[in-house]
Formats: structure tokens, sequence, C-alpha cells
């Protein structure tokens, strides 16, 4: 392994931070306040494993990694930023902690606006695209501050992004079942794509890594093969697997809600029978 690969002390502190601001949300600030009467612990853990993901691909040497070695690495950190972190925080996001973020009416206007099903596709794959233009990909590769803010735009385009399938407010933008599963469906366009490119290219597309030191015996052009093949059938996967899980949910609830789904009364059997003419209605 290369020597350079280390942890960054750095990202510990802001995540820190970010899980610190959490907690004290969810518990003395919820009591003081009186934002609600409990919390849920399954929240609360997604939430704080959705932080550890960001140290994850940010603190640790994967990151190294993907910037100085190998864009196959970088693919793995951008499906971490993207198809990761921004579902767990928004699912360990309460409604009522939501709700207290967004009482400011401008800022409760602008994520309205942001969250829109069309703004949001547009916006997370406008994001997407842009830092993939092998000119601005290779930025990021030589001037540390732009990675910083890539993978900045990166979390905060995915969270507008999965923001109407996994909305704290259900009633701020978020889409019936089948229309998180079509929302879903379509944004698999672009990153496969792009993917696309990188895996069948004939030539380098991202230059950055032309002359990287080669690690494992693996060669450009096959790191390049395999970072494309990762964003474009991985992510896909945890599309469809999110849409998978969509659909179940939809399924028993609707068979929750089928009044065949209930336990009948035996007077409802009674006159169940009766009806088919098997007994007599007792009077």
């Amino acid at each position: 392994m290369p020597p350079d690969l280390h942890t960054h002390l750095d990202v510990l502190f802001w995540v820190a931070l970010i899980e610190g601001a959490y907690l004290l949300a969810v518990f003395p600030l919820r009591k003081r306040y009186g934002w609600s009467d409990e919390v849920d612990p399954t929240r609360a853990c997604l939430f704080s494993l959705g932080v550890a993901v960001i140290y994850l691909a940010e603190g640790t040497s994967l990151h190294d990694l993907s910037e100085k070695y190998l864009f196959s690495a970088h693919m793995v950190q951008h499906l971490m930023l993207t198809m990761a972190v921004p579902p767990l925080l928004l699912a360990g996001t309460p409604d009522w902690l939501a709700r207290v973020i967004l009482r400011p009416q401008l800022l409760f206007r602008l994520v309205k606006f942001l969250t829109y099903p069309v703004t949001a596709f547009l916006i997370f794959n406008a994001v997407l695209a842009f830092w993939h233009l092998p000119e601005f990909y290779d930025l990021t590769l030589s001037v540390h501050t732009w990675h910083i803010v890539e993978h900045l735009m990166f979390i905060s385009a995915a969270t507008i992004m999965w923001w109407p399938v996994m909305s704290p407010v259900p009633e701020l933008n978020k889409l019936p079942y089948m229309g998180q599963m079509f929302y879903l469906f379509v944004q698999t366009f672009v990153p496969i794509v792009i993917g696309g490119i990188a895996t069948f290219a004939d030539q380098m597309v991202y230059h950055g890594y032309v002359n990287a030191p080669r690690l494992w015996g693996i060669s450009a052009a096959a790191d390049q093969q395999i970072g494309g093949m990762i964003m474009k059938i991985a992510g896909t996967l945890i599309l469809l697997v999110a849409m998978t899980v969509i659909f179940f949910t939809w399924f028993n609830e609707e068979d929750a809600e089928s009044p065949h789904s209930k336990p009948l009364k035996w007077e409802e059997v009674e006159d169940e029978l009766a009806t088919m003419g098997l007994t007599k209605k007792q009077p």
C-alpha cells in the first residue's frame, strides 16, 4: 500500500459537529422547547449511520485512493456520497425536526421549489454531469479545494434528488408510491450514460489518472473501465433496490387496507354463510 494513505482528522471534526448538532436537537432541545414527546431510536441510528458513511468516504484512506490513485475508488466514494448518505440522513430526520428547521417561510419556499420532482431531477443530474466533464473532473484531482466543493455539491444535490422519495415532511413534495418508482427509474439514465462513456472509451477520459502510480497491477485503462461499470451498474442496482422496497411497502399498505385482510367477526361469518344459503341466520 502507498505510504501516503492516512485518515483525515479535519473530516472527523466536521462529522462530529454534524452528529453533535443532531443529538443536541433531538434530545435536550426537543425536551426544552417541546418539539416532540419522544424520539424514534431507529431514526437516530439511521442519521448517525449516514454521518459515519460521510467519514468513511471522506476521512479514511479511501479519499486518498480516489484523489491520487484510482478512478474506480473515486466512483465508490461518489456512490457513497450520493446513494447512501442522503437517504440515510433524510430517513433519520424526524418530521418535527424538519418542520422546526423549515419554519422560516423563505427557507420553506426555497426548499419547496428545489425539491419539486422535476427541479430535483434536473439539479442532481446537471451537477453530476458537470463534475464528470473531463476538464472539471481533472480540476478536482489537482486542486483539493475544488474536490471538497465537488463533494459538497454532490451531497447537496443528492439530498434534493432523494427528497421527493424520502421527504421527512409528507406534504412537502413527497411523491405517491407509483411516482416514486418512476422518478427513481428515470434517475438511472444519466449515470448509465456517463458510466458507459468511461467504460467503453478507447482512450483515457480523465487524464489525471494517466500518470498516477499504479496499484495492485491495475492499469489506468482497466481502472477507468472498472470505475465506469461501478457507476452505471452499482448505482443502477441501488436505485432498483430502492424501487423494490417502495413497491413492497406500497403492496403491504394496500393489502392492510383491503377489507379482505381484516379478521372477520363471528357475526359477519354467520351473515356470509346465510347469504350463501348454507345456514339460517339466527334471530
